[in-house]
């Protein structure tokens, strides 16, 4: 029990939609540039980026406790260290464990992508560059998440730059989606596809995703020291990150779409059918929207900011799926796209018995 609230168990279910997002918005890119994407042979190399993605957030969490022992000590007696549930010493091994899995599993995953047909290890994306690439992209990604979010977990950073810190939370968030999307690099570079037009849109997703994930983390700040209601205009800031964002890069990726019948495998869908399935990611977006503005409007006023803080959180998977969902007419983007629009039902059910924040 200690180490499910050390790891904020509600939390990790957060953590898939990242990976998924960048994934299908690449798929999305690649197949507007022509390239043929089969989803299916990339299954393994995804489930290994999923794992690679939740072992590094699970790190992430874990020095974040070490980092904070002192001021928890004071703020929150309660959590797993402070307590002395778990000792200091047993956190920072397993944190080192997760960093080290995480690392593992992005690079066999980067190593599965190179299966697809058509994919190359040779950056024929970067113009000027003949060597093999040493390290794979998703490798690359992998390494990337998990320095910045050490950055983020030491102590001074936080305590001085506050602020920077909070964008730094976003960017952890951005590169997981970037983690997704790397799978696809390989299958590009071997068609010499434009990295801006070849990976455009998985990194407008990815600044959706860090965008709300820091806006959210502002108005978190102090929770522990405001543990009541806290309404301020700053609440509304999740709500205007979505639509700064998340709409431009939804809408981006509906446009790589021009052509209904041509789109991924839609040729044999009847014309409504394909009209309401492009509507689908802007109806998750518009839910994830109005959720953003009623916590912001009316949560805010009566509702202590850890539980605020936890329901911003909880909203963050139909953000994630509107991104998903924009590949509408594949079958697996569908099934991912659903089941991420309905987990903040499971996330509130397990926010109730771990905390997660």
């Amino acid at each position: 029990m200690p180490w499910l609230r050390l790891l904020r168990v509600p939390n990790l279910l957060t953590v898939p939609g990242d990976v998924l997002s960048g994934f299908f918005l690449a798929v999305v890119s690649l197949r507007a540039c022509g390239v043929d994407v089969s989803v299916s042979q990339f299954v393994p190399a995804l489930a290994l980026c999923l794992c690679a993605s939740l072992c590094l957030y699970a790190a992430g969490l874990v020095f974040n406790d070490v980092a904070d022992l002192a001021v928890d000590a004071v703020e929150r007696p309660s959590r797993p260290l402070p307590s002395g549930a778990i000792g200091r010493r047993a956190a920072s091994m397993a944190g080192v464990c997760f960093v080290l899995a995480g690392l593992a599993a992005a690079r066999f995953a980067g190593e599965c992508s190179l299966d697809a047909e058509g994919a190359r290890s040779a950056p024929a994306l970067f113009a000027g560059t003949p060597a093999e690439l040493p390290l794979s992209p998703a490798l690359l990604a992998a390494a990337a998440l998990a320095v910045v979010a050490c950055v983020y977990d030491i102590p001074v950073v936080r305590r001085r730059f506050a602020f920077p810190a909070v964008a730094l939370m976003g960017v952890c968030r951005g590169l997981d989606v970037l983690l997704g999307a790397a799978l696809l690099v390989p299958l590009a570079a071997g068609r010499g596809l434009d990295p801006v037009q070849a990976f455009g849109t998985p990194a407008a997703g990815a600044l959706a995703v860090a965008a709300y994930v820091a806006a959210f983390s502002i108005c978190a700040r102090g929770e522990a020291s405001a543990p009541g209601p806290a309404p301020s205009r700053k609440m509304y800031l999740p709500a205007v990150a979505l639509v700064l964002t998340l709409l431009p890069a939804v809408v981006m990726a509906l446009l790589a779409q021009q052509d209904p019948a041509e789109s991924f495998s839609a040729g044999g869908l009847p014309v409504r059918t394909v009209q309401v399935a492009r509507l689908l990611p802007v109806f998750a977006l518009a839910i994830a929207l109005l959720h953003a503005l009623v916590l912001a409007r009316f949560y805010a006023r009566h509702v202590p900011v850890p539980e605020v803080a936890g329901r911003f959180i909880g909203n963050l998977p139909r953000v994630q799926a509107a991104l998903v969902l924009c590949a509408w007419s594949c079958d697996a983007a569908l099934v991912s796209g659903f089941v991420l629009f309905f987990l903040p039902v499971p996330f509130l059910r397990l926010a109730g018995r771990f905390p997660s924040s």
